[in-house]
């Protein structure tokens, strides 16, 4: 694993957007705080444009539409999926100062990056750690250890290898199982040291809750998880694709998840899938999770 230094903002005007009109925006609260998970889909910015790779510049009425569900969103802590690097996320200064987005393995650069309002106090990426059948992390498991109105919290955050359904299918479904196995395990590892801290586990994983790498994050060694969103109705749980009528060759699912060990699920206060809309279906093909937590008094 290796560390990396967390970028803040020191000219916060320079990055300033026009806030959309009539977006209502979630007050923050004392002693609470709210975190979003969100595959932002192909966030790439002008540089070094490969189209056969599929890395072009997102278009700008998506990032305005990024832009709107995240203000109204009124999240104080992002975690991202799909974004090239840190200057792309360097457009909400005034809500999220603080960001890291450090390179992953993938070949077409769609990394993982974090957002914050609180400070970061490290930044650990686990892209070269070793993989049961020789493998590594298809981009990475992204731990940010984070201060939250003076209590450190752990939030990781992950995209798991895509669905196939081509003579790879078998293959992307080990690979996924993998991932997950290690997830537990690093995660169990390094929070031994910390019993009492929140941690969360977020992102996009490709799978939804009944599926075995899910299973295994789950309820594999270690604490055992829960996903926010347990007990809702399957249709309110659904975060791809964010048009359902846009679904294809995969039906419409929870891919995205944020998990928290049952031992703090008196922390959680709510979770949704947040959907505005032609905002949300303008923004990504999938829609966000939001859930909000309780501090320790």
């Amino acid at each position: 694993m290796a560390k990396i230094r967390p970028q803040s903002l020191n000219n916060p005007a320079a990055y300033r957007n026009k806030r959309p009109k009539n977006q209502a925006e979630i007050q923050p609260e004392e002693g609470v705080f709210s975190l979003v998970t969100y595959n932002m889909k192909n966030f790439f910015d002008a540089q070094g444009q490969d189209p056969k790779k599929g890395s072009t510049e997102k278009p700008i009425w998506e990032v305005n539409a990024l832009t709107k569900v995240l203000i109204r969103s009124g999240a104080e802590v992002v975690t991202a999926q799909e974004v090239e690097n840190e200057s792309v996320l360097q457009r909400w200064p005034e809500q999220l100062p603080n960001i890291t987005a450090p390179a992953t393995n993938d070949k077409r650069g769609i990394n993982l990056g974090v957002l914050s309002k609180y400070p970061m106090l490290q930044v650990i990426t686990h892209k070269e750690v070793n993989l049961e059948g020789d493998r590594h992390f298809s981009r990475d498991l992204l731990r940010v250890d984070l201060d939250v109105q003076g209590e450190t919290v752990s939030v990781y955050t992950t995209h798991s290898y895509s669905q196939r359904r081509d003579e790879m299918a078998k293959e992307a479904d080990l690979q996924r199982l993998a991932e997950a196995n290690a997830i537990k395990q690093i995660v169990t590892r390094e929070m031994q040291e910390f019993p009492n801290r929140l941690y969360i586990i977020t992102g996009d994983f490709n799978d939804t809750t009944e599926a075995p790498a899910l299973q295994a994050l789950l309820h594999g060694p270690g604490d055992k998880l829960m996903d926010t969103l347990t007990g809702q109705e399957p249709k309110k749980r659904v975060t791809w694709p964010a048009d359902p009528e846009k679904a294809g060759k995969f039906p419409p699912g929870q891919f995205d998840h944020i998990l928290i060990p049952e031992k703090f699920k008196h922390r959680l206060i709510d979770s949704q899938v947040l959907d505005y809309r032609e905002m949300t279906q303008n923004a990504s093909d999938h829609k966000p999770i939001r859930a909000r937590f309780r501090l320790q008094s």
